[in-house]
């Protein structure tokens, strides 16, 4: 229950036990404190789950066994994948096959240490089974142990400018040929 103090809204919980002989036993605590940390906490989750949702490209945050634990809207648009269906995959269920050996190095020096960041282009298979080539930022996130709690990945669709590379270096090559 609360009261109106004139120091403003106080939060206490009441416990209260039958004892002998009609006497009771009652107990009131000021959980104040702690229902101000709960709210604030409930916000500080609204307004990351709102940012994360809302970013302008996709993210997703995924475990260290590769499973994607979240993802926003445009990761699910990238891939055509509902999270349902990605959340039940690991990143390497999408990789293209010839994409695997970089993506498992890649991990695994995230998760050595030896790096906290990894930038590099790959390509995922969307689930219509077309490439879609990313540009793609990996970053490991740790907990106050110092262990790797996630990773935090943030990709951009390149797919347009890698097929017009691909198209160049063709031409070019038929150009050489040509000559």
């Amino acid at each position: 229950y609360s009261l109106e103090l004139p120091s403003g809204e106080r939060i206490f919980e009441s416990r209260t036990l039958p004892l002998v002989e009609g006497q009771i036993f009652s107990m009131v605590r000021d959980i104040t404190g702690r229902k101000l940390a709960e709210e604030a906490l409930r916000e500080s989750e609204e307004r990351f789950r709102t940012i994360f949702e809302n970013m302008a490209v996709p993210v997703a945050i995924i475990d260290t066994g590769g499973r994607w634990l979240q993802v926003n809207q445009r990761y699910l648009d990238l891939l055509g994948y509902s999270f349902d269906e990605l959340h039940a995959m690991k990143n390497t269920d999408v990789t293209h096959p010839d994409d695997l050996e970089l993506t498992r190095g890649y991990m695994k020096r995230l998760i050595e240490g030896e790096s906290g960041h990894i930038r590099t282009e790959k390509r995922y298979i969307h689930r219509d089974g077309g490439i879609v080539w990313i540009d793609l930022s990996i970053a490991s996130l740790r907990d106050a142990r110092g262990e790797i709690a996630f990773f935090l990945a943030v990709s951009q669709d390149i797919t347009e400018r890698k097929q017009y590379e691909l198209a160049l270096a063709r031409n070019e090559e038929l150009l050489r040929t040509v000559v």
